[in-house]
């Protein structure tokens, strides 16, 4: 399964349709993630060449106008992707928190390492 898939699958129930690959309407609603794939790195060997599989690093960018709820959802996501079976693999690596003047929100940034089934 691709890493947006398995994202997406994973997550809408937390989320509703509220999930988007690189960035949200200017009217989206409260709390809403956006992720990105930020880079990917083919699995080859010498004698096979591409196995048909790919290591990407995911950044999920999670919005909420309060902080708790920021908060509480980072858990539940670092939980639901830790416990996914869609994924090979699914690596929590860390996460930083800021707040975003311009839309008055909070915003956790959770970072991941994910292997994704390409071919």
């Amino acid at each position: 399964m691709l890493v947006s898939e398995a994202i997406y699958k994973n997550l809408k129930p937390v989320f509703s349709s509220r999930i988007w690959p690189n960035a949200a309407p200017e009217d989206a609603e409260y709390p809403l993630m956006i992720y990105t794939e930020t880079n990917s790195d083919a699995l080859n060997t010498i004698d096979m060449g591409f196995l048909g599989h790919s290591k990407n690093r995911v950044q999920m960018w999670v919005f909420a106008k309060e902080y708790a709820e920021v908060k509480k959802l980072k858990d539940q996501i670092i939980s639901i992707m830790a416990g996914q079976t869609d994924l090979d693999s699914c690596n929590y690596i860390g996460n930083q928190y800021q707040f975003e003047e311009q839309t008055q929100s909070h915003l956790i940034v959770i970072e991941f390492s994910m292997w994704e089934q390409t071919t």
